[in-house]
């Protein structure tokens, strides 16, 4: 038995983010599986251990919180601090004090948000933040784009001698396209961009353009268009590129702070058999439950 895949698994499956399919794996192992029983048992009474904890803590310091608030200091109408006058009024006048108006729910609202934060990073503090992630595995893909496979002169119709081009694609076009992949493996991702948006423009929006630009935005702060992207070919994907979708899919998740969307890629490419399972796993270890 696998202890921490099968922590990440029960994880999963508590918070929700598997698929039907998944689930019902997952109920027929406990049903058949004592030591998975024990494991997700144990799991359960942690979190509700921790729930407990927290809700104990968050209480205390509201509690705190609205003590303090419950002893402002006095402000007039124009929310300005009242200064005491120790001197006597003249000619008997009075100095009529304005009821001072209390504000209490921001305060509180901040203090909630501010101790939720506060104690889930106490919880999580082996865990690297979401941009740390990103940072370290953004390039992962990058490293390994290849040209398709392409096609010889007979298919292409009129090149000459032994060149070859990628299918649907010009010589010209071949070359620009070799061109952006070499620049993906050399991190030059702006330049890659470049090349890449040409040839989306000239050739339309075909799954090869689109991975490889995908992979240049997610490396040169244009995540959101990157997502946008991959979203897009996540739909219809090839066997042999889907799970670099989603692995570069679940990466922008995590730079966009959608973590429970990027952990169900992220389980499923880690149960692949590619060369992407093994960083999808690593990164399911480094992640936090949120933030």
């Amino acid at each position: 038995m696998d202890s921490e895949q099968d922590l990440t698994l029960i994880d999963a499956y508590l918070n929700g983010t598997l698929s039907a399919e998944e689930q019902a794996a997952v109920v027929e192992r406990l049903a058949r599986d004592n030591d998975f029983q024990e494991l997700y048992k144990f799991t359960q009474s942690v979190q509700r251990v921790a729930r407990q904890q927290e809700r104990r803590r968050i209480k205390a310091m509201l509690q705190a919180l609205d003590d303090k608030s419950a002893s402002p200091e006095p402000v007039d109408e124009t929310g300005s601090k009242v200064i005491p006058i120790t001197s006597q009024p003249q000619d008997d006048l009075t100095i009529k004090a304005h009821t001072p108006k209390v504000i209490r729910w921001p305060l509180t609202s901040i203090g909630i948000a501010a101790s939720i934060a506060a104690i889930l990073l106490v919880w999580q503090p082996t865990r690297s933040s979401n941009d740390e992630v990103f940072a370290a595995y953004a390039g992962t893909t990058a490293s390994t784009v290849t040209l398709p496979e392409s096609v010889g002169p007979e298919v292409a119709g009129g090149m000459r001698g032994a060149e070859t081009v990628v299918e649907g694609f010009s010589a010209a076009e071949t070359e620009a396209l070799a061109q952006a992949v070499y620049m993906l493996q050399a991190k030059e991702y702006d330049n890659a961009k470049v090349l890449l948006n040409e040839l989306v423009q000239a050739k339309g929006e075909q799954p090869i353009l689109l991975q490889n630009l995908a992979v240049a935005q997610l490396n040169s702060n244009e995540v959101a268009e990157a997502v946008r992207n991959l979203e897009s070919l996540r739909q219809h994907p090839t066997q042999a590129s889907r799970n670099q979708v989603e692995f570069d899919l679940a990466l922008g998740y995590i730079k966009q702070g959608k973590l429970r969307q990027a952990r169900a890629l992220l389980q499923r490419v880690a149960q692949s058999r590619s060369t992407l399972a093994r960083p999808a796993a690593a990164i399911l270890d480094k992640m936090r439950w949120w933030f």
